[in-house]
């Protein structure tokens, strides 16, 4: 039997992890990259698939990589920044999302860098503004606006008023940290 190609390595990866098939998504993409390792995409995809099984030092690492070989690539620097967030790596997760602060962007990766910082500086209102504002813009990535939403609806149980006092109390939302973490494992 003759031996896949690049290309078609990469896409039986893709199918693989589209299929809840972690594991033979990152045994394709770790030969990938042992032939071709400056494939910015089999970095990137692995990193998701990593992240995916809560092996989040490898994910970092890879999605660093992806980064490195495609550094206008918006969306390996919003997951990066994301699961980096979802680590409570905050500083971090500021320093990735960089380049999209202080530049005249509207653009959705923009407002979405510029609404987790909000989140960071704990400004809920203006994070969720910036959020809302984002998915709007966001017509390149639905499973991005997808993730914003749910980060929105944690938001919003945040900012709920607080129970009445004959009512159990329950432990207060870390928006930023384990919401993240947990939709991490669900979603990459």
């Amino acid at each position: 039997m003759a031996a896949l190609d690049r290309q078609e390595m990469l896409h039986m990866a893709i199918h693989a992890s589209a299929n809840s098939r972690p594991d033979d998504a990152i045994r394709t993409l770790k030969d990938l990259i042992e032939i071709d390792a400056d494939n910015g995409d089999a970095h990137f995809l692995i990193a998701a698939n990593y992240a995916e099984i809560a092996m989040l030092d490898k994910s970092i690492a890879h999605y660093r990589r992806a980064i490195d070989l495609m550094p206008n690539e918006d969306y390996a620097r919003m997951q990066l920044a994301l699961l980096l967030t979802a680590m409570d790596r905050t500083g971090e997760a500021r320093e990735v999302l960089e380049p999209f602060l202080g530049a005249d962007r509207e653009d959705c990766y923009a407002l979405f860098a510029q609404g987790l910082v909000a989140l960071f500086a704990e400004q809920l209102g203006e994070a969720r503004s910036l959020f809302d504002r984002g998915r709007t813009a966001n017509n390149v990535n639905e499973p991005l606006n997808d993730d914003i939403g749910r980060l929105i609806a944690e938001i919003d149980k945040a900012a709920a008023p607080a129970p009445v006092a004959d009512q159990p109390q329950t432990q207060p939302s870390d928006t930023s940290s384990a919401y993240l973490l947990s939709t991490y494992n669900k979603r990459h």
